[in-house]
């Protein structure tokens, strides 16, 4: 059974056939941020999803990125009513919005960890946000999360492709680099099963690369 961060870790060296390699043991927790990383770049689930309102200020431009942002789904101004904004590159914006447009936002693109509007906020305004949002990561306090409580092969099969490489073990690189592919591809399948389940969410999206 493979439910909890350490149960994880054993299983990664289990698997390896070097359960008693102390250094491997010690290396454990390396590989299973590398899986995460992966998982980060790769999954989109509604379990990833999370929520928040923003409060733009008046004669501000720019509003702060939420420190566990992967992607927006959707920004809308919670006004009367409601506008959902419409996302454009950078270059769009300032293009769209050169400086001293105000008003109530109706585009907005991404620089850094900052979300910037077109137009400049007039007012003080409210916007609801949903987003992607970086998966917890296992720890000795967080033992664990959706991932390993529903899909622990995908945790198991990542850190073992992060494994291969430091062992200098180039055959299982493929091996199990396909196992993860796999994990990855039907937990992105069952988002999409969840997606159509019910009225899908229609907007631009927005991807942080800062």
């Amino acid at each position: 059974m493979i439910s909890t961060y350490a149960e994880l870790q054993s299983a990664v060296t289990n698997w390896l056939r070097r359960g008693g390699d102390s250094d491997l043991v010690t290396r454990s927790p390396e590989l299973i941020t590398l899986c995460e990383a992966r998982f980060n770049r790769d999954l989109r689930h509604p379990s990833m999803l999370s929520q928040t309102d923003l409060t733009l200020t008046s004669g501000t431009p720019t509003i702060a990125l939420p420190t566990d942002y992967l992607q927006t789904r959707a920004l809308v101004t919670q006004t009367t009513p409601k506008r959902i904004l419409r996302y454009v590159t950078p270059t769009q914006l300032d293009t769209n919005w050169p400086i001293g447009s105000t008003g109530i936002p109706t585009e907005y693109t991404i620089i850094g960890a900052n979300i910037k509007l077109g137009k400049t906020p007039d007012s003080a305004y409210t916007l609801e946000h949903t987003y992607y949002k970086r998966i917890t990561a296992l720890s000795d306090s967080d033992t664990s999360n959706w991932i390993l409580a529903s899909h622990p092969d995908a945790y198991l099969y990542g850190a073992l492709m992060q494994a291969a490489p430091y062992m200098s073990d180039d055959d299982r690189i493929q091996t199990w680099g396909s196992f993860l592919k796999a994990a990855i591809d039907g937990m992105n399948g069952e988002a999409q099963r969840m997606a159509f389940s019910g009225a899908p969410l229609t907007a631009s999206v927005g991807v942080y690369t800062g």
